[in-house]
């Protein structure tokens, strides 16, 4: 390890930390000129609402059109106002769907993900040198910049590459012992910035506002719930506005809720038999996803209280799903995406085992559980696991180092 590093930790800080930004770069630019093909422009969710916003329809997603229930824009449709998902992926999208040069178009979106990634790239290496070492902070760093995993997420269109980028400055920030009040005023944005691109950093939040109650930071834990919520109010304002109705985040509660809790097996949808046979009273005006979630929700919470022992059974499964891999999605078979996995799981796993206990740790802790539990409650797909690595990278670099000390002393 000393020798492949040697001359690596002896470099400047900030030399060291535009090499790992210009190898980050530069992987994630070779894949996206390789294997992606820039012609598409099938942004999900998040691209058929700014698509929609771009052409004077508001925030909306779905409409009704010859029977069919739908969201890939269409000229001739009418989709409803929507708040499926939150808006800051969506907002980041817009400005690009103006440029019609589909390839020049996503080559820019790629371009600032790659750039997001960097930075988080020299964030990790910061988080890790702070909790452990500076080899291990480079261990870490190199994973994030060189696996086949992170460098396709950076290539994918969501808000993954920002999610990672908030999150360790989030973990960053919490590592302070006591911190100030500007510092717990800029946790609480960084908080409210994750949840415009992911809605479950909401349980983060929840769980560290009750570790601050319990290690009795009182006015740390009011003061950072507050900016949080305060900063979500404009969003909370609109969806009020628009509905009637009071929505937090974002509503897929329900179909995501029904997705890992239902009778015909988790992940699945159950479409046909949910929406397409309660067309009519779902489309009947605006307040479409409203009632949609509300379907989806009341049939999962019946199933939950009808079935205690294969929702108990199923949790297990979801967190295998979460922290093995997921076996209805091919995605996961890929040798590229189980192998690398396996050996970061195993260094993980070694790293926290070596360990001894550390303040540092407790950041990464709770946000990994936190994710634990969102799979629990709701299901778990390739991504996921994906979205909760980036707090796993730092132990397993410790761990990587641990093993090998202990092949060297054999």
């Amino acid at each position: 390890m000393k020798l492949f590093l040697r001359h690596i930790p002896d470099l400047p800080d900030k030399k060291s930390l535009w090499i790992l930004a210009l190898l980050t770069v530069v992987a994630r630019v070779l894949f996206m000129l390789v294997f992606v093909d820039l012609r598409e422009e099938n942004y999900w969710e998040y691209g058929e609402i700014a698509r929609n916003l771009t052409t004077g329809r508001g925030y909306s997603l779905f409409y009704l059109l010859h029977g069919k229930i739908d969201i890939y824009y269409n000229p001739t449709a009418h989709p409803y106002p929507s708040a499926y998902v939150p808006p800051g992926y969506v907002f980041f999208l817009y400005p690009f769907l103006l440029l019609k040069n589909v390839v020049l178009r996503n080559v820019f979106i790629l371009l600032i993900q790659h750039l997001v990634a960097a930075f988080t790239c020299q964030f990790i290496f910061r988080l890790t040198r702070l909790i452990f070492n500076t080899e291990a902070a480079w261990i870490a760093a190199l994973l994030f910049a060189l696996l086949p995993e992170m460098i396709y997420a950076s290539n994918s269109f969501g808000p993954t590459a920002f999610y990672h980028f908030i999150v360790v400055l989030i973990c960053l920030q919490l590592l302070v012992k006591d911190p100030s009040i500007p510092r717990v005023l800029s946790i609480g944005g960084l908080f409210a910035a994750a949840m415009y691109f992911r809605g479950e950093v909401a349980l983060f939040l929840a769980i560290i506002v009750v570790f601050f109650i319990v290690t009795r930071k009182f006015l740390s834990a009011v003061l950072l719930l507050l900016t949080a919520l305060l900063l979500l109010l404009p969003w909370q304002i609109r969806n009020y506005h628009v509905f009637h109705h009071y929505i937090p985040i974002s509503t897929s509660t329900g179909i995501n809720l029904y997705r890992g809790n239902n009778a015909d097996g988790i992940g699945t949808w159950g479409w046909e038999k949910n929406v397409y046979s309660n067309t009519g009273y779902l489309m009947k005006d605006s307040l479409f996803e409203l009632r949609f979630s509300g379907v989806y929700k009341k049939l999962a919470m019946e199933f939950i209280s009808e079935n205690p022992k294969i929702v108990a059974l199923n949790a297990v499964k979801k967190t295998g799903h979460l922290w093995l891999l997921q076996p209805d999605d091919p995605r996961s078979h890929h040798i590229a995406y189980w192998l690398p996995w396996m050996l970061v799981l195993l260094s993980f796993f070694y790293g926290i085992f070596r360990s001894r206990p550390r303040h540092q740790l407790y950041p990464l802790y709770l946000f990994l559980i936190s994710c634990s539990i969102t799979c629990i409650i709701f299901f778990a797909l390739p991504r996921y696991q994906t979205l909760m690595k980036i707090a796993v990278l730092p132990i397993a670099a410790i761990g990587m180092i641990e093993i090998i000390k202990r092949f060297r002393k054999q």
